[in-house]
């Protein structure tokens, strides 16, 4: 556990922020290649990358949102509760913060089913010609 510069405990909060911040990069870099179309340049090879990202993403999430719903749930310790800077306390924060990470979950589980389809990604992307 970290201690920040108000003097309580993150609570794994920074194996959240690392999973989230390597994750943004990499979705980052992976848009960019479609921005430059290397996704047409090099398809197969393009593909495994962003196949590899989807299921290293899902398999770092897990543990995250997990690790968030714990602390979630936590917050009905006052002691842990008003760790944050408001009256209210941090539960709100918590609980947002591991909805999110779920979501997240289903949209990369979501990602990597559609990785699969016919034509990926394609038939997402392009119009119909008639």
């Amino acid at each position: 556990m970290i201690i920040n510069e108000f003097g309580y405990k993150a609570h794994g909060q920074l194996y959240v922020l690392i999973v989230i911040i390597l994750l943004f990069f990499t979705t980052a870099t992976i848009m960019i290649c479609y921005a430059i179309n290397m996704h047409r340049n090099v398809p197969a090879t393009f593909l495994k990358i962003e196949r590899a990202h989807t299921i290293v993403a899902i398999v770092l999430m897990v543990p995250a949102a997990i690790l968030g719903s714990y602390y979630a749930g936590m917050t009905v310790n006052n002691d842990i509760n008003y760790m944050g800077r408001g009256r209210g306390g941090i539960r709100g924060q918590w609980i947002a913060a591991a909805v999110f990470e779920w979501i997240t979950i289903v949209v990369l589980v979501l990602d990597l089913v559609a990785q699969h389809t016919a034509n990926y990604p394609e038939n997402f992307t392009s119009t119909k010609k008639k």
